[in-house]
């Protein structure tokens, strides 16, 4: 939580655009025990949500202060396991509550009048590339994506419409080593990507094993001669598949 101003700004830059969908959104903040020790800034996050919600009328069901306005807070938060993650039962009951009775009560969100310009920058199409491409597809029960390798030989240049543009995030969805049967090696199989400018500032960005939006918190610009190259930071494989 190093740059919360970075993780603000992308919170409201995500309400602002997704308020012109003119749909219904529902927002869900989960609570966390006071005595956390992330627990200042993870309120200073959820007080960004609300206002926005408030700002652009998303609907919101804010279960921390829920538990702490009736006092259980510790009696749900230190029975389980994970604290980060609500009971099964109780969120099964509650995402049914949404769907067989309350959806239709929810209200559409209000439109902001503020236009940005984001650009999604695909591998195939925008960036050159210093070496034959390999791309292939990967699929779950819920996805199914075009995936372009980064090897520790490869470069991706990004493309001249972009210069002066900053990187918000990378999809990736890099598959790990053959033979993984846990959750928790599918966690442990992490992959980096090194992007540096030509004024010599770089970021580096790891994703796992999952299919996987991983938000970039620094405020490097692209300029005329900006690569994603594999990084040699935290991986266990020697590769990266951006999507």
């Amino acid at each position: 939580y190093g740059k919360i101003h970075l993780i603000l700004r992308n919170i409201f830059l995500t309400y602002n655009e997704l308020s012109k969908l003119n749909k219904k959104f529902l927002v869900l903040l989960l609570p966390l025990l006071e005595k956390h020790s992330d627990y200042n800034v993870v309120e200073t996050i959820n007080n960004a949500h609300r206002m926005c919600c408030n700002q652009y009328g998303f609907n919101c069901v804010d279960v921390q202060s829920v538990y702490l306005k009736n006092n259980v807070m510790d009696f749900y938060m230190t029975m389980m396991p994970d604290a980060r993650h609500q009971l099964q039962r109780i969120m099964y009951e509650f995402g049914k509550n949404i769907a067989n009775e309350n959806f239709s009560l929810f209200k559409f969100s209000l439109p902001s009048s503020i236009d940005l310009d984001f650009k999604i920058c695909s591998p195939k199409n925008d960036f050159k590339i210093e070496n034959k491409m390999k791309e292939f597809i990967v699929s779950d029960l819920f996805h199914n994506e075009y995936c372009y390798r980064i090897t520790e030989i490869d470069k991706y240049l990004f493309p001249t419409f972009l210069i002066g543009y900053k990187i918000l995030a990378t999809h990736s969805w890099t598959h790990g080593k053959k033979g993984l049967k846990t959750w928790k090696q599918y966690e442990n199989t992490l992959s980096s990507i090194m992007i540096r400018n030509n004024q010599g500032k770089f970021i580096c960005g790891t994703s796992s094993h999952y299919n996987s939006f991983t938000c970039i918190y620094d405020n490097i610009l692209i300029d005329n001669h900006t690569i994603i190259s594999l990084s040699d930071v935290n991986n266990h494989v020697d590769y990266y598949d951006l999507v």
